[in-house]
């Protein structure tokens, strides 16, 4: 009972939850159940109300650069930081000292308060971009002196410069919005290179030229003077385990990729291939050749690949699939050597054993969250279990069942550690599995009654992705019982993975007490290994990338 009112029991082990109405102030609540009572406070503040908490130190995420800026020479430059309200605070920006001044004045000392200084950018070489290191911020507060660096860099460029940025050790992407996530235009991979406009928005950098943007924070900004222009000369293609990749050159600018009707077309920006002024056919093959077996084939994915110089500079390779075959997927990035690779998955094919479909089929399996990473907390709230273990218990039923049809599975963590989304994606390189499966449970907000929301759903982004999301979907509904929703594409980190079927896989509402309770429960967890597994068999029965019509 609640406040004396008996509840209806909506499950069986005891899992409970109901809304409730929250007033500013305090909000009492009395539980009981049999001889048992339990007392509940909930304080909800009006955030009008409340004083700042004082601080006694220039806040790390408002130090300016927090990551590489690049700025035009004689560009007016304002730049904040938050700090305790009535302290002194200078910043060094190269060989000057400014003092920085505070906003706005304030009866509260020591509470945050935002301070700025500006700076007329000094000139340099027309051609050059010259760094002019962190900015170092001196606090004089209290009677003590405390002093902070920048995490990134201030750069400058003359009005002639190339501003070349390269992508750090992580796999970023190029946005169609200045906000938000917006569409993804391309994956980068690190190394890969980039011409900056020095254009800033929202903590991303427009690119020269084209309306599109990367994250400040996943570049490194190249000082000196730059020459962009990648030059590709001796072409190779070469097989692989799983496919085959075509070694360019050294160098890799960003690239552009579209699939449709069994042609893989890749935009390179910024480059130029010896000879294909006006077109130059790298490998062509008859494929009624090929059929009759008349011909040794030169590739065994590819009928022709093409590439042409186009006028605004960028470079277009054509990549036609023979009849018959069926793409995973595909990746553009730097070797160890430094070589632009572009590496082209064979989809896989199950077996001809009955009992064991899956046979040579590797499966990445991702358990979401981790560690002190424990995802959404569940409705049985501390004491309960939360959705990484939940994640991580489905997990291992849906190797067990995978390996039972005769797939080779890979966990991406099977001890509830910590790894991160970038770790996760790396491994997708480094491993090339066949798919890949982030297994999830879903979670809501507070705002709304969680006794009412039930169903599981999936995640893709690319097209080859899409098969594998919605057969999951519509697998584990039928299996479970649980409501379907259609599978959406999302450009979440994992999900976009390019060279194999990727998804992020919500299996159920945690948040939802009656669900948090199915969900742990461990003939439903066999049932929803089982349907995930029959979801693998499905996607690769009817493969989406291969030639249409």
């Amino acid at each position: 009972a609640l406040n004396g009112e008996e509840l209806e029991r909506i499950s069986t082990n005891g899992v409970w939850g109901v809304q409730v109405e929250l007033r500013e102030g305090t909000n009492r609540f009395t539980l009981a159940q049999d001889e048992t009572t339990a007392e509940v406070t909930v304080e909800v503040y009006n955030p009008n109300w409340a004083t700042p908490k004082a601080i006694d130190r220039i806040t790390e995420s408002t130090r300016f650069p927090t990551c590489d800026r690049v700025f035009r020479e004689g560009e007016e430059l304002t730049f904040t930081c938050v700090a305790p309200s009535g302290a002194a605070v200078t910043a060094q920006v190269g060989s000057r000292t400014l003092t920085m001044r505070q906003r706005a004045a304030t009866a509260l000392p020591g509470i945050p308060a935002t301070f700025e200084a500006s700076l007329v950018l000094p000139a340099t070489a027309a051609d050059e971009v010259v760094s002019l290191g962190q900015v170092g911020y001196t606090l004089n507060h209290n009677g003590t002196k405390q002093e902070y660096t920048s995490a990134g860099r201030l750069l400058v460029a003359g009005q002639e410069a190339q501003i070349v940025a390269q992508v750090g050790q992580y796999m970023t992407a190029l946005y169609t919005a200045p906000t938000g996530d917006g569409g993804v235009a391309a994956n980068l991979n690190p190394g890969t290179a980039l011409r900056l406009s020095g254009t800033h928005r929202s903590g991303r950098e427009l690119l020269e030229g084209v309306e599109l943007y990367v994250p400040a924070a996943d570049i490194t900004i190249l000082t000196g003077r730059q020459e962009i222009q990648q030059h590709y000369q001796d072409i190779r293609l070469r097989p692989t385990e799983k496919g085959e990749e075509l070694v360019l050159g050294s160098g890799l600018n960003a690239c552009f990729p579209d699939y449709e009707n069994g042609v893989l077309t890749l935009t390179l920006s910024d480059t130029l291939i010896e000879g294909a002024d006006s077109g130059l056919t790298l490998l062509e093959q008859n494929p009624a050749d090929l059929s009759q077996n008349k011909i040794e084939p030169a590739s065994g994915l590819f009928a022709v690949i093409t590439a042409q110089n186009m006028p605004d500079g960028s470079a277009v390779l054509r990549m036609e699939l023979l009849p018959g075959v069926s793409l995973a997927g595909w990746d553009v990035y730097l070797n160890e050597n430094g070589q632009a690779v572009v590496y082209c998955q064979r989809m896989a094919v199950l077996s001809h054993s009955y009992a064991r479909p899956l046979e040579g089929v590797t499966v990445m399996v991702d358990p979401g969250h981790g560690g002190s990473d424990i995802g959404a907390a569940g409705a049985a709230g501390a004491g309960g279990p939360t959705e990484a273990q939940v994640n991580l218990a489905l997990s291992h039923a849906l190797r067990y069942r995978l390996e039972q049809l005769g797939a080779t599975v890979v966990m991406t963590q099977s001890d509830n550690s910590r790894i991160t989304i970038q770790e996760r994606y790396l491994l997708t390189q480094r491993l090339r599995p066949d798919l890949y499966l982030s297994v999830h449970h879903n979670s809501l907000a507070v705002t709304r009654d969680a006794n009412e929301v039930f169903f599981t759903t999936a995640y893709y982004y690319y097209p080859q992705s899409e098969q594998l999301a919605q057969a999951a979907v519509e697998a584990v509904s039928r299996r479970t019982g649980r409501d379907a929703v259609e599978a959406r594409q999302a450009a979440y980190y994992v999900t976009r993975t390019t060279a194999l079927p990727a998804i992020l896989f919500e299996t159920g509402f945690v948040s939802n007490p009656a669900e948090q309770q199915d969900c742990c429960d461990p003939i439903t967890i066999c049932k929803t290994a089982c349907a995930l597994a029959d979801a693998v068999t499905a996607a690769l029965e009817q493969p989406y990338l291969r030639p249409l019509g």
